[in-house]
């Protein structure tokens, strides 16, 4: 702990056993989740437990010594309850090897919403100089996931409440398996395209990708292929120009639809739109189609004439047009803005 009164509970493991890997983290928010039902008294009785012997507060004595008159007793003893109560806490993991299979532990982080702590990786890296050196040990901290981060809710009930009155019910490890969602990367999206032995669909892709930056757009890469995604940086809202799926179509979703309805834009620039890219495509038109399950109805391109489902058309077709379908997302976005700036 520090001086402010903030935890850090800390776990070491040698990471030989790949069971260690989704056991550590479960059990340290098992330590976590523990501490929850800890008074500040509870603490100091563990502390003394531990070994710190002293006639008054261990802790309070500590840092008294160590911050000396800037110490204020009674603000560190309130924030040590209300951080106890809370889980509010740094969370570390401390292994020899634990870059292996940080992803799998993301899915014990979100079963305790009514605790606010964080998570850490530390790997520590162990060294001789020689082998037979016995002396010396060179040890090297290194932090992991530094560029991985994972959202986690926390649920905040500002009521009387115990954390043994918050359930949280997650999916058996079976389930999550099959529901969970790995986004697709950009090599893997492109060996795909080739298996589909047509080199214009591989072509407007790597032309599109590369270009979509001078256009305004990002690119979102979901689990089916990237989607051309333009951000509006007043409203921190985003709206999606299509996504190039792995199988070489050019898609939208009836979702997508409902979320242009939700941002107030006037549905003509998506009509526009869609009957500018429809020009660019044999056999391909705006169509309006109606969901099956809730009845709501939504427009996007599809080729032929009136079929009951969407038939997205090949992004390929694109091949000789491409820049009139980036200048199509231009004509879109410019009349965004428009609208932006009259808001």
């Amino acid at each position: 702990m520090n001086s402010k009164g903030f935890l850090t509970l800390a776990e070491t493991k040698l990471w030989r056993n790949p069971e260690a890997r989704r056991s550590v983290v479960a059990q340290i928010i098992d330590y976590a989740k523990e501490m929850a039902f800890w008074s500040y008294e509870d603490l100091v009785s563990a502390v003394r437990k531990a070994g710190m012997k002293s006639k008054n507060d261990p802790l309070i004595d500590l840092f008294r010594e160590l911050e000396g008159e800037e110490f204020d007793d009674r603000r560190f003893i309130d924030q040590v309850s209300s951080n106890l109560r809370q889980g509010r806490s740094l969370l570390l993991i401390i292994g020899d090897g634990i870059q292996e299979g940080v992803e799998q532990m993301a899915s014990f982080l979100q079963q305790t919403p009514q605790l606010g702590f964080n998570l850490n990786l530390l790997e520590i890296g162990l060294y001789r100089e020689h082998s037979a050196d016995k002396d010396f040990l060179f040890v090297q901290p290194r932090i992991l996931a530094r560029t991985r981060e994972i959202i986690r809710a926390t649920v905040e009930i500002k009521v009387t409440v115990q954390p043994t009155d918050i359930q949280v019910t997650t999916p058996p490890e079976s389930d999550q398996k099959k529901t969970s969602r790995r986004k697709m990367t950009e090599e893997e999206f492109f060996q795909e395209l080739k298996t589909l032995n047509d080199p214009k669909a591989v072509e407007v892709a790597r032309w599109i990708l590369d270009n979509a930056e001078d256009h305004d757009l990002t690119i979102d890469w979901g689990d089916a292929g990237p989607l051309l995604k333009y951000g509006d940086p007043i409203k921190g809202r985003f709206l999606n120009f299509g996504q190039l799926y792995r199988n070489g179509l050019l898609g939208w979703t009836y979702f997508w639809w409902y979320n242009l309805v939700e941002t107030g834009f006037p549905l003509d620039i998506w009509r526009d739109f869609f009957d500018e890219v429809a020009k660019l495509i044999p056999n391909a038109s705006r169509q309006k189609f109606t969901s099956r399950s809730s009845k709501r109805q939504w427009e996007q391109i599809s080729l032929g004439k009136s079929p009951k489902s969407p038939i997205n058309p090949p992004f390929g077709e694109l091949g000789s047009s491409k820049e009139q379908f980036m200048a199509a997302i231009d004509k879109a976005i410019q009349r965004i803005r428009e609208v932006l700036d009259n808001e």
